[in-house]
């Protein structure tokens, strides 16, 4: 069965169906045309102006020396750089990276430290680049509900700090207000009692006369209604007694 199997191979071998086949990719038309089977594959390279390989760099200038004549340079349309695409992360690595952001935010020194989540034990350096990776492919894990909750609270705090800040102004604006009008008040009432110090005299004076006028007009008043009561009461008197005799 070996001599067999030997002779299949060297069969195989003389027919070149074990030669490597090689993909050179789509050849430009130009070239295509202007191709020389007559010449070496240096010749028609040096002709169009193309370079046969980076270690015979000389050897275009040899080639059409020999040949006695100038390059014609092909105007190749030469494809795109293409950027390579970035690998995404398996379902397990985000799941991975995911909890370790939540929990840690930023701090990859307690990440790495952490046993239960960093169970592939990857230094601060590596965490870094694969929670980067993270957010830039599928998002920052905290800027959904729980990120929203966390700006929700911030702006009703904010709003709320600046409405005690509004209430605070407002409450020393009426304070600075009725200080004001307390003052005010109290110069108006000082001058008021000067003003009046300044008029007492003359009204005191007047008062006194008024009252020794009034006193000696009463008296003869009182004495006459003395007199007109004794007038009067004397004849009653003498009449009940005409009546008991």
């Amino acid at each position: 069965m070996t001599g067999m199997n030997n002779k299949i191979d060297r069969k195989r071998r003389k027919e070149g169906t074990l030669k490597k086949q090689f993909n050179f990719g789509r050849v430009d038309e130009e070239v295509m045309k202007r191709w020389d089977n007559n010449k070496t594959a240096l010749e028609n390279f040096a002709l169009m102006g193309l370079q046969y390989s980076n270690k015979f760099e000389c050897d275009n200038k040899k080639a059409l020396n020999k040949l006695g004549m100038e390059a014609k340079p092909v105007d190749l349309t030469l494809p795109k750089e293409v950027k390579a695409k970035d690998r995404g992360i398996n379902a397990h690595l985000q799941q991975y990276t995911k909890a370790l952001i939540i929990k840690y935010k930023d701090d990859y020194e307690k990440m790495k430290m952490d046993h239960k989540l960093n169970f592939y034990q990857k230094t601060a350096g590596e965490l870094e680049k694969l929670c980067n990776k993270y957010t830039v492919l599928y998002g920052h894990p905290l800027m959904g509900d729980v990120y929203k909750q966390q700006q929700q609270q911030k702006e009703k705090e904010e709003k709320e700090e600046q409405e005690r800040l509004e209430k605070e102004k407002q409450r020393l604006e009426q304070e600075k207000l009725e200080k004001e009008r307390l003052e005010k008040e109290k110069l108006e009432k000082a001058a008021a009692a000067a003003q009046k110090k300044t008029t007492t005299p003359t009204a005191a004076s007047t008062k006194k006369v008024v009252s020794k006028k009034a006193t000696t007009t009463t008296t003869p008043t009182t004495e006459a209604t003395e007199v007109k009561k004794v007038v009067k009461k004397t004849p009653t008197t003498t009449t009940k007694k005409i009546s008991k005799k």
